[in-house]
């Protein structure tokens, strides 16, 4: 079987060969890497391997890499690393061990595809479509959403995140496992999804009442100031005509007027809207309850009571 010895001494012919002092280290760092692979150092005698094959490439120092990448779990380095293998270019005169090398990488390649984990991953829920997914903290291209994909052995985080939506599975990948990865987009811890705050037709409803209950406020507090100033100003003129000196009053009672009347329109539209959506905003059970809306009037001021 290969792997017992370094054949790098014949490089390709079209190629220039390398001065001896080079093929020497070349030979001396894929011995230590040999010995290396041999004591378990894997990450270690991938490193040798791959600074031979850099001084002088040789498809059985690829083929050692590979192995190396394989012992550490990362497959798809090793898939690529074998396909290496098979594409380097030998010549008639190439050495055996170079093309043992080579033949032997093509089984190896599709025995270590078949060992090769996927993972399909899927995101439902609220603004799945826009979601950002991440694997390991890394992105995922969101044309691979939903298809197949390999990856290495190991421990991932899948995260989904859309708005105030999140999702997140741990899981652990062994060898030839095939998984899908369900995303189920729901609101996030202290954020702002429907779910935590309330079908929509209610939030805006309770908003336009609020303003609607500012409104009659304001209009009732500025219409009570405009009496005020009436009664006022119909003592100090006559036949509605007023001296200079009530010029400024008169102004403050058109100003007050205008924000009663305004204050009015506002209020009884944001009642109006407001009651409308909170009838049609569904209940706990999906059904419609009936809304109620009670005009009050006390000393300290106006406002309205919904019952809903």
């Amino acid at each position: 079987m290969l792997v017992a010895s370094l054949a790098v001494a014949v490089p390709a012919a079209a190629k220039p060969t390398p001065p001896d002092e080079i093929r020497a280290e070349a030979v001396r760092l894929g011995g230590e890497a040999i010995d290396l692979y041999d004591a378990g150092d894997y990450a270690a005698a991938l490193e040798g391997f791959l600074a031979a094959d850099e001084l002088v490439p040789a498809p059985t120092l690829k083929f050692r890499a590979a192995e190396c990448l394989e012992k550490l779990d990362r497959l798809q380095e090793a898939a690529e690393m074998f396909r290496k293998v098979i594409a380097h270019e030998l010549t008639s005169k190439s050495p055996k061990v170079h093309r043992d090398a080579r033949k032997e990488a093509v089984p190896r390649l599709a025995a270590l595809l078949e060992e090769m984990p996927a993972v399909t991953v899927i995101v439902k829920g609220p603004g799945a479509e826009d979601a950002e997914v991440t694997m390991g903290g890394e992105p995922l291209n969101r044309e691979r959403i939903g298809d197949k994909q390999a990856l290495d052995p190991g421990a991932y985080s899948f995260v989904a995140v859309s708005g105030g939506f999140e999702a997140r599975q741990d899981v652990t990948v062994e060898r030839g496992q095939t998984l899908e990865i369900v995303l189920e987009l729901t609101a996030e811890e202290g954020g702002v999804g429907p779910a935590e705050n309330g079908p929509p037709f209610q939030v805006l409803g309770w908003t336009a009442l609020g303003l609607g209950g500012a409104g009659l406020v304001l209009g009732a507090v500025a219409g009570i100031m405009v009496l005020d100033q009436e009664a006022d100003l119909e003592e100090r003129c006559t036949d509605r005509q007023c001296p200079p000196d009530a010029q400024g009053d008169v102004d403050s009672f058109d100003t007050m007027r205008a924000l009663s009347t305004a204050g009015f329109i506002i209020g009884g539209i944001g009642v109006a809207a407001g009651t409308t959506l909170l009838l049609l905003a569904p209940g706990d059970d999906g059904d419609t309850e009936e809304a109620q809306i009670v005009p009050y009037v006390t000393v300290g001021g106006m406002g309205i009571r919904g019952t809903f």
